[in-house]
């Protein structure tokens, strides 16, 4: 004879199938919230290009001041460019 059941086992099984329910829904929105990792690479090497160019135009920037104060100080005696430098 198999007695069944009993209301504790019910409730064991039933707080175990919403425990699973949950994680699973939890799962599921975690999936859609977070970004495919291939999404994530390639949006990682768009933001090396950009901070790559920045830094190019920055050094081209840089020489080019360099440059002008060079040309400036043409006219300037030695002492000058020691005193300026």
């Amino acid at each position: 004879m198999y007695p069944g059941l009993s209301e504790a086992d019910y409730e064991v099984v039933m707080l175990r199938h919403r425990e699973l329910v949950t994680r699973g829904l939890h799962e599921q929105f975690v999936a859609s919230v977070l970004p495919a990792s291939g999404g994530m690479r390639a949006g990682s090497i768009s933001l090396r290009q950009q901070f790559g160019a920045l830094l190019v135009r920055a050094g081209e920037r840089l020489q080019s001041v360099g440059t002008a104060t060079r040309e400036g100080l043409g006219s300037t005696t030695a002492r000058e460019r020691r005193a300026i430098a």
